[in-house]
C-alpha cells in the first residue's frame, strides 16, 4: 500500500511538469479544443450561441441565462472585465460581476482586451485586487499584439494569456498562403510560451476580417491555427455567429481543418 502511494505521487508529479521541445516551455491550457467569441454589441444579452464550440468568450454585460445555458451544457466560459476610466482598477466594475450571481458559471475572466503595455501597473493592480478580493477567481491577462512589448510579459501579473496577433503569417505552417517569412511564432507564440502560463489564440477567419477590411486575415489564421495545435494552444474563432457570414466563416474554417491534407 505504501508503495502504490509512492508511486501515485511520482505519478502526479510527473504529470505536473511541463512537457519541453525545442528548447521551449510548452503546456496544455485549463480551456481546450476549439472556441468561439461572440459579444453581446452583436447579440442580444440573452443570445445563446450554437453549442458547436468547446469553449466560448463573452464580455461581463452577457445575461446569465446564457451563462447557465453554456455551463449547464459543459462549456468552458470566459468573460472579459472591461475596465475603462483610469486608473484601474474599476472595483465597481469587477465587484459588479464577481460579486454577482452570474460569478458560478465563469471559469476564466481577463482584464479588459488588447492592453498597452504603457498601462501595465495598472493592470497589475487591477489582477492584484480581483485575486485580493476573490481568490477563486481565474485571471487571465490580454495583451494587445501591437502595442504590448512581449518581452515584458513576465512583468505582467496573470493565470494566463488571450492573444490575437491577425496581422503575422506562421513561420512553421503555409508557404502556400504565406507571402514572406511568418513572425507569429518568434514575435508571439514564443515569448507567451515561454512564461509557461496557458494561453489562448483568437484568430479572425468570418466577419471580423471581412468587415475590418482585411480579408487576408483568414489566411493568416491557416498557419496559425496549426501552429497553435503544433505547441499544444486552444484556438478560438471571433464573432463565428454574425448574421450574414455564419456559412463564409464554416468554409473556411473547413479549409484551415483540412489544410494539412491538402499539402
Amino acid at each position: 500500500m505504501k508503495i502504490f502511494s509512492i508511486l501515485l505521487v511520482v505519478s502526479l508529479l510527473l504529470l505536473a511538469q511541463p512537457v519541453v521541445a525545442e528548447g521551449r516551455s510548452y503546456h496544455r491550457a485549463t480551456v481546450q479544443g476549439l472556441g468561439a467569441l461572440f459579444t453581446v454589441d452583436e447579440y442580444p444579452p440573452d443570445f445563446l450561441p450554437p453549442l458547436t464550440y468547446d469553449f466560448y468568450l463573452t464580455n461581463q454585460w452577457v445575461s446569465e441565462i446564457t451563462l447557465k445555458y453554456l455551463k449547464d451544457n459543459r462549456k468552458e466560459v470566459i468573460v472579459v472585465l472591461y475596465q475603462e476610466a483610469h486608473p484601474w482598477p474599476e472595483t465597481h466594475r469587477i465587484d459588479a460581476l464577481l460579486g454577482s450571481s452570474k460569478a458560478k458559471y465563469i471559469d476564466i475572466v481577463t482584464v479588459f482586451e488588447e492592453t498597452y503595455d504603457s498601462y501595465l501597473n495598472e493592470l497589475n493592480d487591477t489582477y492584484d485586487y480581483i485575486k485580493a478580493n476573490y481568490p477563486g477567481a481565474v485571471v487571465y491577462q490580454w495583451p494587445h499584439t501591437n502595442f504590448f512589448d512581449f518581452t515584458r510579459l513576465n512583468e505582467l501579473h496573470a493565470d494566463g494569456f488571450v492573444i490575437d496577433p491577425r496581422w503575422h503569417w506562421s513561420n512553421e505552417f503555409g508557404p502556400n498562403f504565406s507571402q514572406g517569412p511568418g513572425d507569429f511564432e518568434s514575435k508571439y507564440l514564443y515569448p507567451v510560451l515561454a512564461t509557461g502560463k496557458p494561453v489562448i489564440n483568437f484568430i479572425f477567419v468570418g466577419a471580423m476580417a471581412d468587415l475590418a477590411g482585411y480579408p487576408e486575415w483568414w489566411q493568416y489564421s491557416i498557419g496559425q491555427y496549426w501552429s497553435s495545435q503544433k505547441h499544444k494552444v486552444p484556438v478560438g474563432i471571433v464573432q463565428p455567429f454574425m448574421p450574414g457570414y455564419e456559412t463564409l466563416t464554416l468554409e473556411r474554417l473547413k479549409i484551415i481543418l483540412n489544410y494539412r491534407k491538402l499539402q
